[in-house]
């Protein structure tokens, strides 16, 4: 702790003054367009002061913190300390038993708050106050702006800070300002800072590295620039801050940073990076380097003051090392008797030194545990459970965890926590909670339970209405037993390198409640990236095991599937398929939407035309060799009213053809394609393989599903007497004669209808139709030939009308002047795709292709 020359203690607060002093119109803070200078946050500060001191805070006090990020967030922290008081934070997302829970067992004497998170603490007996009454207050008048309190003492709690427990419940870390000064002055050392730099904030307060963030530039006369919620768990909202306030450093989790880092992109400007909560990537480490002047891998557990250790990370380092102490902090690595190890020997890591926490509040058991003394009288360290080896130059490298603890995106999580609140549901017998690492951007946790299987639907709601969203699993899965080792302990690691196989086996698609092919489009990226099925329409994202990494990569998806403008914000702002859509509806239904229909993910892909559930049950008999795609636009978006008074409709049959050209293009780039449609959907196909041809594209076949035309088939005349005999005999003359006097009378109406200036929306629709109708047989009979060869599967049963036969190739080879193959199946039209008629389909699709690949067989 700092002493002036009377050697009285200094703490966070008498730096900040001095600042303010001399560096009192530098802007200290940035949310958004508001900047605040050192002055007006030591004015804003001393605002929320008087309005602490006037409910009853005074040293010795615990003030709960639960507000959303903004700029009344900081002047609210520093009022909390310049009244010898502690801040407890409370994020509002926490489901309200956990909010409960830390109230209670902190002894918050108040709570502020969003006047919007009211009702989830309304079992909260201290007093309350809302930040917006507190910004209604005037500003006290006055010279004084010092907010270091005359009696400060270093031991007094500067904050507590709960982490995950292995009890269920969470634990508080109490952290005195004689840690956060000693923190402080090492960072100053290491990784350093000056007053040019200009910080951008992204951690919640939850999360104890905020500390660095919020107030290491504070004591240098830099810039803290605040994130809101929203921008910082989006990679389009961290880079324009990045790069609109010129951002010289942030710090961040792996997680974050793979997501900031995306896509290639990089700063234009190279910033100082700070890595830590998690152990760095190594396939993470080039996209880092090539945006950093500085790279530092910091390496810490809160119950020691957020970072102990840290490492400048050079290119040619071999390994990530977490490096050595940072100023004031101890290590020594022991073994399983707390005997010190050699140098090059694995073993825990114990942490002494000024940043080593008063210990858990209110849990004294708990404390002497963890917090320990070597020697009687001896320095006191903190057991990390981290296996480390200490190499011979000093610097620390992480190995693993020696108990069951979970890091994951930054968070440190006790297993026990989520087991206890699953097994407290009256379906589970016994829980096991273990990670998943699908991909290096993926990892998730996954909760293995002995009980009721048909019970796993509930687990979800069970969990979230007690947890946080970062503790909630993403999958529960129910097994028969739990594997073991040779000692009878549950087998955690078996079950962990199982989990991907077991996520993908337990994969089906299912669109219960979707509306229409645009909403199976945009669940099936849902279901793909949850790996979960039953997704509906109005799931919130983030409350069925999305987070702000898999946001990213949802939201690239769904660009791809749908065409529609997805801002890389929107998921956060609306978390639900239902919601997305109402904030695009002005976009909806002008691109096609694509749906993967099955998990293959190599070989030649199949584009079904015109439709997605209809090709759903052909797209299982494909499961074991190629990708199958649906692909669906609304006929409307190829309809040009030419007058406002809807006196003239059109239909642009080369405009329906061009979306779904570039539906498929924003699939990727491949070797070659197959296109497949049904009815009107086959002609879709044999266009879009036209032009995909001129482009250079390889469309290797085309398969037509029950394709025909107008003039597909002919009228006999002797067949069309004899079926007008069997109708007389079947409904009577009065009935055959009325439904041609309907028929003569609809036709007599369309024509009047056509010297309407206005018409109903019937009328509307039967011009619509006949738009449609009019210009596809006028594209075709133009001089369209395609030189292709195709597969046509008729279907035997379809009925062309009264004394009506198809002609044998429907008359597609008036338009196809390559090899057309012709198939026949007992169906018609409408049931060839369903359950009991695929599998032919994929039988003679399958027998065409080999034919074609393999012409000696």
């Amino acid at each position: 702790m700092n002493n002036d020359k009377n050697g009285k203690s200094h703490g966070f607060l008498h730096l900040f003054d001095g600042v303010v002093s001399n560096q009192g119109d530098a802007i200290a803070v940035t949310f958004g367009e508001r900047h605040m200078t050192y002055t007006e946050l030591a004015k804003e500060a001393r605002r929320f002061t008087e309005a602490l001191r006037s409910n009853g805070i005074e040293a010795g006090s615990n003030v709960a913190i639960s507000v959303t990020r903004g700029p009344a967030l900081l002047p609210l922290l520093l009022a909390v300390w310049s009244l010898r008081a502690a801040y407890v934070p409370v994020d509002p997302s926490y489901p309200a038993p956990r909010k409960a829970y830390i109230l209670k067992n902190a002894g918050a004497r108040l709570l502020i708050c969003d006047a919007k998170d009211s009702d989830s603490l309304k079992d909260y007996e201290g007093r309350r106050l809302y930040v917006d009454a507190i910004l209604q207050r005037e500003t006290p008048k006055g010279s004084n702006l010092a907010l270091a309190p005359q009696d400060f003492v270093p031991e007094d709690l500067a904050y507590v800070i709960y982490t995950s427990g292995s009890t269920g419940n969470p634990k508080g870390v109490a952290i005195t300002h004689d840690n956060v000064v000693n923190f402080i002055q090492g960072m100053s050392e290491r990784p350093g800072m000056s007053s040019s730099d200009r910080l951008l904030a992204v951690t919640t307060i939850s999360f104890d590295i905020h500390v660095l963030e919020l107030y290491l530039p504070l004591t240098h006369g830099a810039r803290v620039i605040l994130a809101s919620l929203a921008e910082a768990k989006s990679q389009h909202g961290l880079i324009a801050l990045i790069e609109k306030w010129q951002v010289t450093v942030m710090q961040a989790t792996p997680a974050t940073w793979r997501m900031v880092l995306a896509n290639d992109w990089l700063p234009t400007h190279k910033l100082k990076i700070l890595v830590g909560g998690e152990a760095l990537p190594q396939d993470l480490r080039p996209a880092m380097h090539k945006a950093s002047l500085e790279l530092w891998n910091m390496y810490g557990p809160t119950e020691t003051t957020v970072w102990s250790t840290c490492q400048l990370v050079h290119p040619s380092d071999q390994k990530s090392l977490i490096g050595s102490p940072i100023l004031n902090t101890d290590i020594i690595v022991v073994d399983e008797q707390l005997k010190e190890v050699a140098r090059g020997q694995p073993g825990e890591l114990l942490i002494g030194g000024r940043g080593v926490a008063v210990g858990y509040f209110n849990n004294l058991e708990l404390t002497n545990e963890k917090f320990i003394h070597l020697l009687s009288g001896g320095e006191r360290y903190y057991r990390t459970g981290d296996c480390v080896v200490l190499h011979t130059d000093g610097r620390l490298e992480y190995k693993s965890r020696i108990d069951g603890q979970i890091k994951i995106r930054g968070y440190r999580i006790e297993p026990g926590d989520i087991e206890k609140c699953i097994e407290a549901h009256e379906g589970v017998v016994q829980a096991i909670v273990v990670i998943a690492h699908i991909n290096a951007d993926d990892v998730r946790l996954i909760a293995y339970f002995l009980g009721d299987a048909s019970r796993v639907g509930e687990l979800q709601n069970h969990c979230a209405a007690s947890l946080p969203n970062h503790m909630i699993p993403q999958h529960f899965i129910c097994i028969p037993q739990l594997p073991m080792t040779a000692n009878l302990k549950v087998d955690r690691r078996a079950l962990a390198e199982q989990a991907p196989q077991d996520i993908q086996r337990g994969h089906l698609i299912s669109f219960f409640d979707c509306r229409d092919d645009l909403d199976i489009s945009m669940a099936r990226v849902f279901e793909k990236y949850l790996g979960k099925t039953g997704v509906s329409i109005d799931d919130n994202f983030f409350h069925i095991g999305g987070h702000s990494l898999l946001a990213l990569q949802i939201v690239k998806d769904l660009k791809t599937a749908t065409g529609l403008p997805f801002s890389d914000v929107l998921l956060f702002e609306a978390p639900s398929i239902r919601s997305m859509r109402e904030c695009l509806s002005d976009h909806v239904g002008q691109a096609a939407s694509v749906v993967k229909l099955n998990d293959v993910e190599s070989d030649e892909p199949i584009f079904c035309l015109c439709g997605v559930g209809i090709y759903q049950e052909l797209a299982t008999q494909f499961a074991a060799s190629q990708p199958v795609f649906g692909v669906f636009a609304k006929k409307e978006i190829a309809f040009i009213d030419a007058q406002k008074n809807h006196t003239k409709i059109e239909f642009n049959f080369s405009s329906l053809v061009k979306t779904y050209v570039e539906a498929i293009k924003r699939q990727g780039e491949y070797k070659s394609i197959t296109l497949l449609g049904l009815s009107f959907g086959g002609l879709v196909a044999l266009e879009v393989a036209k032009v995909f041809r001129q482009e250079g594209i390889n469309v290797s076949d085309v398969i037509l599903l029950d394709t025909y035309l107008k003039d597909s088939s002919y009228r006999s005349v002797r067949q069309t007497c004899k079926d007008y005999l069997q109708a007389l005999q079947r409904q009577g003359m009065r009935d055959v004669i009325l439904r041609s006097v309907q028929k003569l009378t609809k036709k007599i109406r369309h024509k009047q209808s056509k010297a309407l200036k206005y018409f109903s929306l019937q009328e509307a629709e039967n011009q619509r139709e006949k738009a449609f109708e009019n210009a596809t047989n006028q594209f075709l009979k133009s001089e369209h030939k395609y030189q292709l060869d195709a597969l046509l599967i008729k279907a035997v049963d379809t009925n062309f009308g009264f004394g009506r036969r198809p002609r044998a190739d429907y008359g597609l080879s008036k338009l196809i002047s390559g090899e057309l193959v012709v198939k026949s199946m007992v169906a018609d039209h409408v049931s060839m795709l369903k359950v009991e008629k695929a599998s032919e389909v994929y039988r003679l699709i399958h027998q065409y292709q080999l034919s074609r690949r393999q012409p000696n067989l």
